[in-house]
Parts: C-alpha cells; sequence; structure tokens
C-alpha cells in the first residue's frame, strides 16, 4: 500500500508536500478522513522510519472534529501498510473536539508547543473538517443571529489556518485540512468553487494546493479528484480513484 500510496502522491501532486497546505473539499463518504487522517499518518511514518528521521519529538497530529474518525476503520489501514500499532501509537496525537473554541485553542496550542517550546515536531498536521465545528455554530444559532454569528467567526478561522500555514513553512511540515462543500454542492463541482464550501475565501487563498473529491462518473463508486488549484503546476485536472482496504489508489 505504500507504494500505492507513493504513486497516487507523485501523480495528483508532482511535488513533495513538505511545507505546503493542502485543502481537500469533498462531502461525506468520499474517503476523506481515510486518505488525510489515516493513508498520509501510515505513508509518512513509513517514509520517515525508512530515512531513519523519526525522534521522540516526531508527531502526526490528526484532529477529528465530526466523530468520523473509526478505531476499526485505523487498523484496518495499518494492516495494509504492514504497521503495528504498537509501533506508531507514540507517534500519534489524536484529537477528538466538539467545538469552534476548543479547535481555536488546540491550534494555538500546538503552534505553541512545535514553534515556541518545541516539546514536538510535527511532520502531519491533519484536521478533518476544518470547517465542521463553524458549522456547528451556524446550525445552532437562531437564524436571525446567524450571519452575525458566522461574521464574528469567520476572521478566527482564518488565523487558525495563518498559523498552521505559518507551522508549515517554518517546520516543513505538511498541513492537510478537509472542507465540508454547502448542501447545494454535494452532488456536483462548482465552477465557482471557491464560493461552494463553507468557510471565507482566505482558506482556499491560503492554500498551496486545493482538492475536489466527486462521485466518479464512469463508475458510481469510484471517486474524481480535481486539483483545482495548484501553486506549482497546471490545476483544473482530474484523476480517477477508488477506495480500498488501505485508502485511496489510482485506477
Amino acid at each position: 500500500m505504500y507504494e500505492q500510496t507513493q504513486k497516487l502522491l507523485n501523480s495528483i501532486f508532482s511535488t513533495e508536500l513538505e511545507g505546503k497546505v493542502v485543502t481537500i473539499i469533498a462531502p461525506s463518504g468520499l474517503g476523506k478522513t481515510t486518505f488525510s487522517s489515516m493513508q498520509l499518518p501510515c505513508f509518512y511514518f513509513n517514509q520517515l522510519k525508512k530515512l531513519k528521521s523519526l525522534t521522540n519529538q516526531s508527531k502526526f497530529i490528526i484532529v477529528n472534529t465530526d466523530n468520523s474518525l473509526l478505531n476499526e476503520r485505523f487498523l484496518q489501514v495499518l494492516k495494509s501498510f504492514q504497521i503495528s500499532y504498537a509501533d506508531i501509537r507514540n507517534y500519534l496525537m489524536i484529537h477528538s473536539i466538539n467545538s469552534f473554541y476548543k479547535q481555536d485553542e488546540l491550534i494555538k496550542q500546538i503552534f505553541k508547543k512545535s514553534l515556541e517550546t518545541k516539546e514536538i515536531d510535527p511532520r502531519l498536521i491533519v484536521i478533518d473538517p476544518f470547517n465542521h465545528t463553524l458549522r456547528v455554530e451556524f446550525a445552532k444559532t437562531k437564524e436571525e443571529y446567524r450571519l452575525n454569528v458566522v461574521g464574528r467567526l469567520s476572521p478566527r478561522l482564518e488565523y487558525q489556518l495563518m498559523l498552521l500555514n505559518n507551522l508549515a513553512r517554518k517546520l516543513n511540515t505538511v498541513v492537510v485540512l478537509t472542507m465540508l462543500p454547502k448542501k447545494a454542492c454535494t452532488h456536483i463541482v462548482p465552477q465557482k468553487w471557491q464560493n461552494s464550501y463553507f468557510g471565507p475565501l482566505e482558506i482556499s487563498h491560503l492554500s498551496d494546493i486545493v482538492l475536489w473529491f466527486a462521485h466518479g462518473v464512469r463508475d458510481a463508486k469510484g471517486i474524481a479528484i480535481h486539483v483545482k488549484k495548484h501553486r506549482l503546476k497546471e490545476s483544473e485536472t482530474s484523476f480517477n480513484c477508488k477506495i480500498t482496504e488501505g485508502g485511496l489508489i489510482l485506477v
């Protein structure tokens, strides 16, 4: 599975992801949690292990905001990569949070522990989904106050991304964010994709690479990955994939 993941990353990204922010926009059920929160940590763990560059401070930080990270599924992916949980356990930092304010505080803590106190050396940071807690705040607010809530919290989401962007650049860390699209765009890939997710436009602006996962056209069970933005190469390309026990692979 390591080789298949490497082929997938080489094909879609055509560049090393260290030091970059990748945003994945996808509706539920298209494998964004498996890819970002399970497959990538396994891949980078094996890669760093081969290079003998893992240290006690090396961490793969996974922040799950919608309870979509299943232990059984993670163990399945680990098995596909021939990794035992005992091997990777000390390098994993998995956080399950349920509020926008906890997400805000956690990102600040990660920033402080990484750059100021240097307690940890994050090799991968995943927040899945990055905009879920903002959507929850919107949904639970009375209709007449919703615009006020979004207007007040969106700049804080942008600030969170600025901190993560700093971490990526200064520590050569891979940062992966997943985003839920607006309900109207669940089954389509819109032309103006920057306006089709729940959150400030700065998310797409500050991201180095943006992918949109959609239902495959050729195969009802397939997944089409559209490269909507890429700072270093041509965008508006697409790849056909499917999800397996070990995660996403090219087809």
